[in-house]
């Protein structure tokens, strides 16, 4: 049966079937050759899934994002940034990272950053000379720190189907976040001085400074406010994606930056945005299950047990195979797939489940900007105008980067989990 399932899905994939529909045919096609188990139960599995209250905060979220976007906060942001950065040797290589790392506490999602910051930077990285491969390879690197910082969707996700604390997992999120940033905005120096880019703005004075982070505070100030409520028990994970959405239409409304007439097509998007993550989570639900019957989460085990049984040669070796899995499948479906066999191999060896979450969502959303598939190099190129072949050469020292802090993740495991102690204790 496994060989029937992972062949039926790897060819729809390959032609091009939507991820949630190949899933789910994948899922039958196997059942078909299983002889006792009625086809009731992959609609079991949807609905089992689906009928959880954490995940209510990812439709919740998302419109939250929406809201944001539309009321144009991510205008305020980039001018934050620009105060910040916009000076420093390739100045709006600088400024696209610190606003994917503002805008990540608003969006949680590393598609929505794309497309928000893109839309605007994108463009205007074009003008300042830079490389249109390397525009557009910055932007989409740049986005994965969405589903790292918090709110995060992929934490969401993965907190809800393996127990772990969602706040936890929030919290830990914020320094590799942190990290990954301040990585690709050195790679980015160093591309401008190789590419003798010179920056066309000048330092803003402190004034300016404080003047656009008056413009921006509010839009800052929900990450904050969602960290800040988790942390000290007002309100769940879930209950703060109601926080967000209520503090950015509220936002909006003070500021008279929402379009009354537009929110039919705001919640429109964020429905759309939602059914697709939800489809991909309740198919993707049923082959896992599908998995775990079969055994196949042990087999694995035991298969990466006979290679080694070093802890730390194991991680490595399951960042391999979530890197490749993350080229060709997009990382939250690749997420609950695996999480039978995730779960078996953090039990197996003992790995702090909160750590070994962090590392998997990070290595997870890492493929989706790594060539040939690469999804979130479609969404940036697409909105750049530029083709994939000047693409994937540009990415490939990005994708390093992303790895290399990783791998420091991995072998200093206390700079992800020094917040949550913290929060414990």
């Amino acid at each position: 049966m496994l060989a029937v399932l992972f062949i039926v899905f790897a060819v729809l994939i390959l032609i091009g079937t939507p991820v949630a529909f190949a899933i789910g045919l994948a899922t039958f096609a196997g059942l078909s050759t299983q002889d006792g188990i009625p086809f009731l139960v992959v609609t079991q599995r949807f609905f089992t899934t689906l009928d959880s209250f954490s995940l209510v905060a990812i439709p919740l979220f998302m419109l939250a994002g929406e809201l944001m976007t539309h009321t144009g906060l991510t205008g305020k942001i980039i001018r934050f940034a620009v105060t910040l950065v916009g000076h420093i040797r390739g100045g709006f290589a600088q400024v696209t990272v610190m606003t994917s790392v503002l805008f990540s506490g608003i969006s949680g999602s590393a598609a929505a950053d794309t497309s928000a910051v893109g839309s605007l930077l994108i463009p205007a990285m074009k003008k300042q000379n830079y490389d249109p491969g390397f525009a557009v390879s910055l932007t989409a690197t740049a986005s994965i720190i969405g589903p790292i910082i918090p709110p995060s969707i992929m934490m969401i996700i993965y907190g809800s189907l393996t127990g772990t604390s969602i706040g936890a997992l929030f919290m830990a999120g914020i320094i590799p976040g942190l990290l990954l940033g301040l990585g690709l905005m050195i790679y980015s120096y160093f591309y401008a001085r190789k590419h003798n880019i010179v920056s066309s703005e000048t330092r803003a004075t402190l004034h300016d400074v404080w003047e656009a982070f008056k413009q921006a505070i509010l839009a800052l100030a929900l990450p904050v406010i969602i960290i800040g409520g988790i942390r000290f028990g007002i309100f769940s994970p879930t209950e703060a994606g109601v926080v967000a959405v209520a503090y950015a239409f509220i936002l909006g409304v003070i500021q008279r930056t929402i379009n009354f007439k537009k929110l039919p097509d705001v919640f429109l998007g964020a429905a759309v945005l939602s059914t697709i993550s939800l489809m991909i989570m309740a198919a993707a639900a049923a082959f896992s299950w599908l998995l775990a019957f079969e055994q196949f989460p042990q087999k694995a085990v035991g298969l990466i047990t006979s290679i080694t049984d070093q802890p730390i040669f194991v991680y490595f070796l399951v960042m391999l195979i979530l890197l490749i899995i993350g080229l060709f499948l997009e990382a939250s479906a690749a997420l609950i797939i695996l999480i039978p066999v995730l779960i078996g191999i953090q039990s197996a060896f003992g790995f702090d489940p909160v750590h070994f979450g962090v590392i998997v969502i990070l290595t997870l959303v890492i493929g989706g900007v790594t060539p040939p598939v690469g999804n979130l190099l479609f969404i940036a190129s697409s909105i750049g105008k530029t083709k994939m072949s000047q693409v994937f050469w540009k990415v490939w020292p990005l994708v390093g980067v992303m790895i290399l802090i990783t791998i420091i993740l991995v072998l200093i495991p206390q700079i992800v989990t020094f917040l949550p102690d913290t929060m414990r204790n």
